[in-house]
């Protein structure tokens, strides 16, 4: 069963935040079932609603960028 994660961008909910969300957010997006996964958590950029630009957001900070 799904557990809420309090770790910013951990869709899935394994605890980690890793390009696994990301794909989770855009599959979300895509109209993919999304059972199991906290999309809200998926807020990465913190504007308030979890898109395309959160999937690029975690990608980026799991590739080194600062920004």
């Amino acid at each position: 069963r799904y557990a809420p994660s309090a770790t910013l961008g951990d869709v899935n909910g394994d605890t980690i935040v890793n390009s696994d969300d990301a794909v989770a957010i855009l599959r979300y997006l895509a109209g993919y079932d999304s059972t199991g996964y906290d999309i809200d958590n998926g807020d990465y950029n913190s504007d308030g609603v979890t898109n395309s630009d959160d999937a690029v957001a975690i990608l980026r900070m799991l590739a080194g960028y600062e920004d």
